[in-house]
């Protein structure tokens, strides 16, 4: 696996090598400090993944990362720390095509090998996600036991996956959303966990919606936004309250969308609706074709708007999707559907 570094710190440079160094069948191919150098490199050499860290002198990592993207687009894994001062960095380089992003350790830790596990379990996902490394299984599987529907009345549920360029994606789609929506909005965005927070808030500044991260069981109220914040599934339980599960076989993503759109297919025949984003893998499309051969309303975002045409491809081509739009119309065919239910 070739592998490239863009980072501007020099002690955190020396000890991810060295990190690296240690991995099977890793290959450091080039170093780079500054923007302009690592857009040199990338166009001559590319790796399979370019680890960028988030600060660089004369040009924002969300501009550096769209230029990668549309230049010599590789697998991108952002380095980054979960203070508030790094989440709109963070966020906009994810909305332009990063694949995900790393927790680093704290500066009183670099030398050590403590506070590295974050990082190591985001870089072998991204290597399963790009055929790197041996994937672990995601077929579909259906929890231990059937939900029962004792039908506790909630508003119409949107569900909502996305991985590479979601954020961007999900601004897009919660923006045209008034306040008085009358359906709740979960979703799952593939992201590390300690960075869910960040995401709810970012995306709360741009909608006239309420963004909250999900850390416990919620009744799912009309207007609301709810984004998946722990590391473990969300699903629609049988109460028809937002929950967690662990009891799920392990998956490459956690939380899945599959697992998501798998629970509400068996708890709502009607009210719902599944809508998959841009993202890389194919997590996502088993469950909204579940969702649709439940009777509920099914939407992926289509290839000319996708950053990555991975998991809605995946959708289209199981028939998992009854409309394929443009990410633009999204918002305003959500508010379509939700009249006519």
């Amino acid at each position: 696996m070739r592998v490239a570094i863009g980072l501007a710190h020099p002690r955190l440079l020396k000890h991810l090598r060295e990190l690296l160094f240690r991995l099977e069948d890793v290959d450091v191919i080039w170093v780079a400090s500054r923007g302009q150098d690592i857009l040199d490199h990338q166009r001559v050499n590319r790796p399979d993944v370019l680890l960028l860290g988030i600060d660089f002198e004369g040009v924002s990592v969300g501009e550096l990362t769209r230029r990668l993207m549309d230049e010599a687009p590789s697998g991108i894994l952002l380095l980054g720390h979960r203070d508030p001062q790094s989440q709109t960095k963070v966020f906009d380089a994810l909305g332009q095509g990063a694949s995900d992003v790393a927790n680093l350790p704290s500066e009183a830790l670099l030398g050590t090998d403590v506070g590295w596990e974050d990082f190591l379990d985001r870089f072998e996902t991204l290597r399963t996600l790009l055929g790197l490394h041996d994937a672990i299984d995601s077929s579909p599987q259906l929890m231990g036991s059937d939900i029962m529907d004792i039908g506790m009345p909630v508003p119409p549920l949107v569900a909502i996956g996305a991985s590479t360029g979601g954020p961007k994606a999900l601004a897009t789609i919660l923006k045209d959303l008034p306040d008085s929506f009358p359906g709740a909005v979960v979703i799952v965005q593939h992201l590390d966990h300690h960075f869910c927070q960040g995401l709810a808030e970012w995306l709360d500044h741009g909608t006239a919606l309420s963004v909250s991260a999900l850390n416990e069981d919620v009744v799912p109220q009309a207007g609301h936004v709810y984004v998946a914040a722990r590391p473990e599934h969300v699903v629609l339980q049988g109460d028809r309250t937002l929950g967690f599960s662990q009891a799920e076989p392990e998956r490459l993503n956690r939380p899945s969308v599959d697992v998501l759109f798998h629970s509400i297919a068996r708890v709502l025949k009607s009210q719902a609706i599944g809508v998959l984003l841009t993202g890389m893998g194919r997590d996502g499309a088993e469950g909204l074709l579940a969702m649709r051969q439940a009777g509920l309303m099914t939407i992926a975002q289509d290839a000319a708007s996708s950053v990555v045409y991975g998991m809605p491809k995946a959708a289209r081509d199981l028939g998992a999707a009854q409309s394929i739009l443009p990410l633009e119309t999204i918002g305003q065919e959500l508010m379509h559907a939700l009249e006519c239910l």
